[in-house]
């Protein structure tokens, strides 16, 4: 998902929820992590490889935990 996307589909949708347990910075720093996350499944075929493994039925859980030792936790 382009960042554009993220942001207009997932965070400015649900900005007045995530605000309800999550500060501005956290917010932000989301972001940024999705950025990153972005950048490291183009750069690295193992973190992409994980990550195509799953689709629209995953859930984020299940598919987050897939990528620990490959990418940063976001908090």
């Amino acid at each position: 998902m382009r960042p554009g996307v993220f942001n207009s589909e997932v965070v400015d949708q649900y900005r007045g929820h995530l605000a309800k347990h999550w500060n501005a910075d956290l917010i932000d720093k989301a972001n940024c992590k999705h950025r990153e996350l972005l950048a490291v499944h183009v750069h690295k075929p193992d973190v992409k490889a994980t990550l195509d493994k799953h689709d629209e039925e995953t859930l984020f859980n299940e598919a987050w935990d897939c990528l620990k030792g490959c990418f940063m936790q976001l908090c």
